[in-house]
């Protein structure tokens, strides 16, 4: 193997230990991201398919995607309810310094390491060689998210303890203290049954490679785990060799940092938000209701009616988005004269899970069926986003009912892959996934929605994240909690049922020009647009329209993403404009 292979091989083995270190802390799916990018990096820049790419190292990148999220599925039921922000009640020991080292509190499993050493700040500690020398480095970095494994041997303790170190908000455990603060904890004392059977499941171990992990773990060195276990060097080394082919972990090094975020998840199980995402109370009683209609299929369908309930009716496929619309939109369709019917996405309310294998058309069958079930022989349907594909779905299975659709932020039919590699880099790297490895896109959604129901700070790195190509909605959520609220609430309405939301994000990131020429050649088309939206191109809306005489564009200047929320008036007419088609 010569020196550019050798290069190569490390950079694919760092790719994937960042895939896997979103499945063990899933507050780091940025190198998830970044592992995306470099992967598809100089590769893709011509045609509608993948150019440039070893396929081999594709498939065997896409097959690690799967396995860290087969991994974090399995560990998920692992995990127990350890509140994190309070020391004395964690399971395990833990101690709390300021960034100067400073002990400010341990609980009771942490006192055999401040007693014997009468320990005062973090230096005090029993550390070993090797640990102290971390210790000064990250003390050095106070408020950086990496973590440090430390060593600590106590002498009233036969074996060794790994510790973990990481930077938190002082704030956070001690509500009177500010700044940073350096959180030991010690993961060796909760090697529960539940680490052992996910090691087991999430990589094949035996229980032997099982035992050497532990012991390792433990800071014990393979001499060492030897003359404990009995255990000759050659056999274990031989089990090591088998652990790190099993973990895809490049060393021991890497090993015991995997083993060590692992466990921390595991016993650190995120604060769930809400049961399904779907608010239990109306936004506005008064002009809202919700009902459930049961199918021919044996399936379950949560509407919700929204504004004028005895005015013009329009149906409006919104998957991502809440149906309780804002109290804005509400009063502005009030005073049109229109009122909303939004179907509940599958697992919210009383929506049924479907299956996955559910397309477009099948869609189209479950909606037109609602809109029997509610008596309309004519009607207009439009979508927010994504739901703009159902939307047409529906239009072209009943051509002769539809008059007329709209479709709100959906943008033009994604006809050239180059669209998509010319998308902001958050757009692009989810885009690219669900247009040409679908069978990834679920993984690193699950690790954004586990960091998004961990805490506020993990809804803060989501919605930041979702906004990172967007300036203009990025400035309008830090400024206007409005907006924050509301793209909180529908994150969390979206990450109900993560198989469907990636379903849909592949739906909507595939060529549907076929079924946009379909509908418009008999049926108008109205889209409704930001022109700041960077995620879908208002240049091709416009080309689109200029092809097709049905179709027409309101591109809106100085919006993006959020025109569904920030301009209710303008969403409102649009909608009542779409309700005067019916005759």
């Amino acid at each position: 193997m010569n020196d550019e292979e050798k290069a190569r091989q490390k950079r694919r083995q760092e790719i994937v230990d960042r895939v896997y270190a979103g499945a063990l802390n899933p507050a780091l799916y940025d190198l998830v991201f970044k592992s995306w990018d470099d992967h598809l990096e100089g590769a893709m820049l011509l045609g509608d398919k993948p150019e440039d790419i070893d396929i081999d190292w594709a498939d065997e990148f896409v097959a690690h995607f799967e396995r860290a999220g087969e991994m974090f599925d399995r560990m998920e039921p692992a995990r127990q309810n350890a509140p994190d922000n309070d020391i004395d009640t964690m399971p395990y020991a833990a101690l709390l310094c300021r960034a100067d080292g400073r002990v400010v509190c341990a609980n009771a499993h942490a006192q055999p390491w401040i007693s014997e050493a009468n320990a005062q700040t973090i230096s005090d500690l029993p550390l070993d060689k090797k640990s102290r020398q971390r210790l000064e480095a990250f003390l050095a970095k106070p408020g950086k998210k990496a973590r440090e494994l430390l060593r600590i041997q106590p002498a009233s303790q036969p074996e060794p303890q790994i510790v973990l170190g990481e930077w938190v908000d002082l704030g956070t455990f001690l509500p009177d203290e500010k700044g940073d603060g350096l959180l030991l904890k010690s993961v060796a004392a909760v090697w529960t049954p539940e680490v052992v059977k996910t090691l087991s499941e999430a990589f094949g171990l035996s229980q032997a490679e099982i035992r050497l992990v532990r012991n390792l773990y433990k800071g014990l060195s393979i001499k060492e785990i030897s003359e404990y276990t009995g255990k000759s060097q050659p056999t274990l080394r031989t089990q090591l060799s088998s652990v790190l082919h099993k973990t895809d972990a490049k060393n021991q090094a890497t090993l015991a940092r995997l083993i060590g975020s692992l466990i921390h998840t595991i016993v650190q199980k995120p604060r769930q938000i809400a049961s399904d995402g779907l608010a239990k109370t109306l936004t506005d009683p008064k002009h809202q209701k919700r009902k459930t209609l049961d199918l021919s299929n044996g399936l379950s369908v949560e509407i919700v009616l929204s504004g004028d309930l005895q005015g013009q009716p329009v149906y409006f496929i919104q998957p991502s988005s809440s149906p309780l619309l804002t109290k804005r939109l509400i009063r502005a369709l009030v005073r049109r004269g229109v009122y909303v019917i939004s179907p509940v996405r599958p697992g919210c309310g009383e929506t049924t899970i479907t299956p996955l294998r559910f397309g477009i058309d099948d869609w189209a069958d479950i909606h037109l069926e609602i809109i029997d079930a509610l008596g309309l022989d004519s009607f207009v349907c439009g979508g927010n986003v994504m739901g703009g594909i159902y939307a047409l779905a529906l239009a072209r299975r009943a051509p002769s009912r539809c008059k007329g659709v709209l479709l709100l932020s959906t943008g033009a039919p994604l006809a050239s892959a180059r669209w998509i590699y010319a998308m902001p880099p958050s757009s692009r790297r989810l885009f690219v996934a669900a247009r040409f490895f679908p069978r990834t896109i679920a993984t690193p959604i699950k690790y954004v929605a586990a960091d998004f129901k961990s805490s506020k700070e993990g809804q803060a790195r989501a919605i930041e994240y979702f906004y990172e190509s967007s300036p203009l909605d990025s400035e309008l959520v830090k400024t206007e909690p409005e907006y924050w609220n509301q793209t909180r609430e529908n994150m969390n309405y979206s990450f109900n049922n993560i198989p469907q939301l990636a379903r849909d994000i592949a739906i909507w990131a595939a060529n549907h020009t076929k079924l946009y020429r379909d509908v418009v050649a008999q049926t108008p088309i109205r889209f409704l647009h930001g022109h700041e939206d960077s995620l879908m191109d208002a240049r091709h809306i416009r080309a689109f329209c200029q092809n097709h005489p049905k179709a027409e564009a309101r591109i809106i200047r100085g919006r993006a993403q959020l025109l569904f929320y920030t301009e209710p008036e303008i969403v409102a007419g649009e909608l009542a404009r779409l309700a005067d088609m019916i005759d």
